[in-house]
């Protein structure tokens, strides 16, 4: 029993371990992902991609693509709506 003791001690162990690393891992991935060379292009220069991107596309595809940019995060939204041009 005491050896039955010391493995349960030992898997209750590894199972919080488990749960520390995933949740240092997810703050990896967000650490990597503000550190992405797409979040440091300046607006002004997505604006300009956006605005290629609509004029390329027609009719309505066009729109709802740029509505789509808007929703990939803060910063893409809001270079999109701070761009006349677009709308």
């Amino acid at each position: 029993t005491s050896l039955r003791n010391e493995v349960e001690k030992i898997t209750s162990r590894i199972s919080v371990l488990r749960a520390e690393l995933e949740g240092l891992e997810n703050r990896l991935r967000q650490h990597h992902s503000a550190l992405s060379p797409v979040r440091r292009v300046p607006p002004e220069i997505l604006a300009e991609i956006f605005s290629a991107l609509v004029m390329g596309v027609q009719g309505s595809e066009g729109r709802d693509g740029l509505l789509d940019l808007g929703l990939v995060c803060k910063g893409w939204r809001r270079a999109a709506l701070s761009s006349h041009r677009l709308w």
